[in-house]
């Protein structure tokens, strides 16, 4: 290996991790890399280490996808889109891997476009296990390494197969597949040639974050089972009991767990459940409330409204767990007992819904019915009858691909939860009325409200439209703000009252201050400067035209006569830090002047970070700040959807809608209309919005609150000014 394919002291590297399940550990490939570093006296900073948990299939796009995907602002965020912009700003000069098998291979162009991704920024790959530099590699040592790569996702489709073969037999067997235990139900490990001998239950406590009760069983401890399997008596002797958040080991080929009827609580809410629905009561949220009422609770919870629905479509409630119901694999689900290839287009929903003929059943019942399969079949009918929420739109339950700049920065102002995305449809009278053409209209509501089953906080509703024409209203302030900073004027501080407390009126200010020391020879040789509305004039027109030039180099001049000594001193501390840096690692076998040298060097970087800041004139800091505004100024001008989503997201803290409330009715039912939004900045995009803002809309037209035909739908008729 040349010298030129391997990482050298003061070379920039960063990290890049990946792991395709929270049950695999990133950390490990971490310790790998970590240790060849200390071998080979190297160093990543912790800004430079970057960890995702992708997919296999998925992070193999990323490289393929990444044009696309930093322009479109509603992606899903990774930590391989910060490694990215550092590459693409220059700040890299490798990235470094465990190995380029965690990549992944689905296509055999994508390492061309892998590899070529990097070269074209000038960064290197080095991937540790296989001691390679992959972008500097020949043809024949990358393809090697790239063929590792595809294997290691041929293996994992394999795995998959013969996972989902075993699965389905344990299913017919009446095996338990997963840990993911049905509300009510137990799991019950037995050896696999014994049914009579539990060894141990584990029954679940809370949900979410996940705790079990781990009841162990002396080995005399037996059950006796009829001959449909079913068990009559119990003679057990419990040897401990322990609470844990984890499943507790077994061998998985000798042993293997049952699911058996839970505590008799959980038993009576689940027939409670059943009962209810076929009586006639067929809104989950009055099931949800009578349970609530009566004591009954999902685990530590109320019930929430799907697991109502998952809880009555259960079969394993008359005794018949069933495997498959959802196809949840990324390279193989199984469809009819057979473990088939995944063929997801990309708008495709990541969970397939099976139907009820792709189940997979136990030949026979593994326990008595939890309540009777007659009620049991009717609950079903009734399920399948249910009528969907609007025949125009689909069915109840679809996925919602909706995008907002805005989502997760708005937040309801009653429980300051962030609002989440949805929709309202129109009603039959209005769908009947325009002869089905009427459409939905996209808006926020409140997270808790939706969550809680509109149990908690309110039905708070924000449109789009009217979030949207707030924010322009927005945006065209913060650009009048700083088209009046950039085109100046001697009384722009007095005016602009927001200014005297930004950061770039408080360095005007400085600025102002400190030049009334020049005074004397400056102002003699140059009556036309007296004052020091000069001095800002000066920095507001960024140093054009004559006076202004020689406003700030009067400025400039005098900072420079004072920190001469400092920049000398910073070029001795930069030059012996440099030479220790090259010397250190020759040393690492006396210990002493080893720790000797590292010590000088921590003062060496302390005195540097002290004098660093005092080197940068006032004057250069302000240009600076005038610069981004400049760009933040082009940026809104442009209208650029996704650049102004991520200038959005650099100064905003959060939104808050403001609600006119009003009890209407004769019942005086809570009806809140939105009347404006409150605009609340970062602490450090104050730059740009130093304090909340507040814009007023109105709302009138078809769709709103109010009586139609005032304005032309998604049209405001009066505007509260913007107020700060």
């Amino acid at each position: 290996m040349n010298a030129s394919d391997f990482p050298r002291p003061g070379d920039r590297l960063a990290f890049f991790g990946r792991v395709s399940t929270p049950r695999q550990k990133v950390v490990q490939q971490w310790s790998l890399v970590e240790r060849w570093l200390v071998t080979h006296d190297l160093t990543i900073p912790d800004a430079g280490r970057f960890m995702d948990s992708i997919r296999r299939h998925e992070a193999a796009r990323l490289f393929k996808d990444w044009t696309k995907r930093k322009t479109t602002p509603a992606r899903k965020k990774y930590q391989f889109d910060d490694l990215m912009r550092q590459v693409e700003s220059g700040q890299l000069d490798w990235v470094i891997i465990a190995s380029f098998d965690r990549w992944g291979i689905s296509d055999k162009d994508e390492p061309f476009i892998f590899r070529s991704k990097l070269k074209e920024y000038d960064v290197q790959l080095f991937s540790v296990q296989d001691d390679l530099n992959i972008t500097a590699a020949d043809d024949g040592t990358f393809w090697r390494v790239a063929a590792a790569a595809m294997g290691a996702t041929r293996y994992v489709e394999t795995l998959a197969e013969n996972n989902i073969r075993k699965m389905v037999h344990m299913a017919e067997q009446g095996w338990a597949t997963t840990g993911n235990v049905p509300y009510g139900t137990d799991l019950v490990c037995y050896p696999l040639d014994n049914m009579n001998r539990p060894l141990f239950r584990v029954e679940r406590l809370e949900f979410r974050p996940a705790k079990y009760r781990i009841t162990t069983y002396d080995p005399e401890s037996r059950v006796e089972r009829d001959e449909n399997g079913f068990i009559t008596s119990a003679t057990l002797k419990v040897l401990r009991e322990e609470i844990s958040g984890n499943m507790p080991p077994r061998d998985k080929k000798t042993t293997g767990y049952r699911y058996e009827p839970g505590e008799e609580r959980r038993l009576q809410a689940v027939r409670q459940m059943f009962d209810l629905y076929d009586s006639g009561v067929e809104k989950f949220a009055r099931i949800i409330e009578s349970l609530w009422d009566q004591g009954f609770a999902h685990y530590t919870k109320r019930f929430g409204y799907h697991g109502v629905e998952e809880i009555l479509r259960n079969p394993v409630y008359i005794g018949r767990p069933a495997f498959a119901k959802k196809g949840v694999g990324y390279y193989r689900r199984c469809v009819g007992k057979i473990a088939a290839k995944v063929e997801r287009k990309r708008n495709d929903t990541l969970v397939r819904k099976n139907a009820e003929s792709e189940w997979v059943f136990p030949l026979k019942p593994v326990f008595a019915p939890i309540v009777p399969e007659a009620q049991f079949k009717s609950v079903q009918q009734k399920l399948d009858a249910r009528p969907h929420v609007n025949e125009s739109f689909g069915k109840r339950r679809t996925r919602d691909r909706a995008t907002h700049p805005l989502n997760g920065v708005l937040h309801c102002p009653d429980c300051r939860a962030p609002m989440v995305l949805g929709s309202f449809c129109p009603g039959k009278k209005t769908m009947a009325k325009t002869q089905g053409k009427a459409k939905r209209h996209r808006c926020f509501h409140c997270g808790t409200w939706r969550k809680t089953n509109r149990t908690q906080c309110n039905a708070n509703t924000v449109r789009w439209a009217l979030l949207d024409r707030a924010t322009e209203e927005l945006l065209r302030t913060v650009a009048d703000r700083i088209g009046a900073v950039q085109s100046g004027g001697s009384d722009l501080l007095k005016k602009e009252t927001w200014l005297q407390h930004s950061e770039l009126g408080r360095i005007i200010q400085r600025v102002v201050g400190e030049s009334s020391a020049v005074g004397g020879n400056f102002a003699q040789r140059h009556p036309d400067l007296a004052g020091h509305q000069a001095i800002t004039d000066a920095l507001w027109a960024g140093g054009v035209g004559d006076v202004v030039q020689r406003a700030v180099q009067a400025y400039e001049e005098r900072f420079e006569a004072r920190v001469a000594p400092l920049r000398d001193e910073l070029t001795r501390v930069t030059a012996e830090l440099n030479d220790l840096a090259l010397e250190l690692p020759r040393q690492r076998r006396n210990p002493t002047v080893y720790e000797r040298m590292n010590a000088r060097i921590g003062e060496l970087e302390r005195r540097k970070a002290e004098i660093d800041p005092q080197t940068v004139p006032l004057t250069a800091k302000a240009r600076d700040i005038l610069a981004r505004l400049d760009g933040i100024r082009q940026t809104i001008e442009a209208a650029d959807q996704a650049g102004v989503a991520r200038l959005l997201d650099t100064f905003l803290a959060r939104v808050e809608p403001i609600f006119d409330v009003k009890a209407v009715g004769q019942a005086k039912r809570r009806r809140a209309e939105v009347i404006g939004f409150r605009f609340i900045p970062k602490e450090e995009g104050k730059e740009v919005l130093q304090e909340p803002m507040e814009i007023g809309v109105s709302r009138t037209g078809t769709g709103s609150w109010r009586r139609r035909a005032r304005s032309s739908p998604e049209t405001s008729s009066t505007r509260r000014p913007a107020r700060w």
